[in-house]
């Protein structure tokens, strides 16, 4: 770990209680982003909760390295901390010895923050990682498969059938004719008189038949 990845700087030694400081890195983002002004209210280990963020003097940083992490959780020997966008918590832990306080707020953009601790700090946490992990590649091939037998699965057609409520009308454009599908006043699909398969917005393959709708072939009139 290095100043660069993780560090937070002190700006403000003259305060009798609350510390102001800098923080920098992106092991906490994005609670806390590179440069955010940091409220530290100084605190024991008694005082600090499962889920708090606390700021520490880290050892592997030397004697002007600070770290600000999210507890993870305790024990006799101290604290173990975690950042929000770290996989692995700290190899040290945080004690009476080297803790330097809590994170109570943010400020950023001229506006201060609350940074939340507690359960509803983990609560926070645990959604970002979630959303973290949908946008994952694995993710997002596992999800498009889901998607793609689902739209293929005709029993959500048979529970909304939305074909009853769709109508198709004719326009003529610049390079020829098309169908428009219309749900509403939703556009949902449109055909063009050169192609012979519709195309559907993603939502609703999952509950219009389109082997049910009609081709240009199909309408004698064209």
């Amino acid at each position: 770990m290095t100043m660069c990845e993780q560090g937070i700087h002190n700006i403000s030694p003259g305060l009798a209680d609350d510390k102001l400081i800098i923080y920098t890195g992106t092991s906490m983002y994005p609670t806390l982003r590179n440069l955010d002004y940091l409220r530290v209210k100084p605190c024991s280990l008694g005082q600090v909760r499962i889920g708090d963020v606390v700021v520490y003097s880290s050892q592997n940083l030397g004697n002007a390295g600070k770290v600000a992490h999210r507890v993870k959780s305790s024990s006799a020997s101290g604290l173990l901390v975690i950042g929000d966008n770290r996989s692995e918590p700290d190899s040290e832990l945080v004690t009476e010895k080297n803790i330097i306080g809590k994170v109570v707020s943010a400020k950023r953009g001229g506006k201060w923050v609350t940074v939340y601790g507690g359960f509803l700090g983990n609560s926070k946490v645990v959604f970002m990682r979630f959303k973290k992990m949908l946008k994952s590649s694995f993710s997002k091939r596992f999800i498009k498969t889901v998607y793609h037998k689902c739209s293929e699965f005709k029993l959500l057609k048979r529970i909304i059938p939305l074909n009853r409520a769709l109508r198709i009308v004719m326009l003529q454009t610049k390079t020829g004719k098309k169908l428009q599908l219309l749900c509403g006043k939703y556009t949902v699909g449109y055909l063009e008189d050169s192609s012979a398969q519709w195309k559907i917005r993603p939502l609703f393959r999952l509950f219009i038949d389109q082997s049910s709708l009609p081709c240009f072939k199909d309408i004698p009139s064209l």
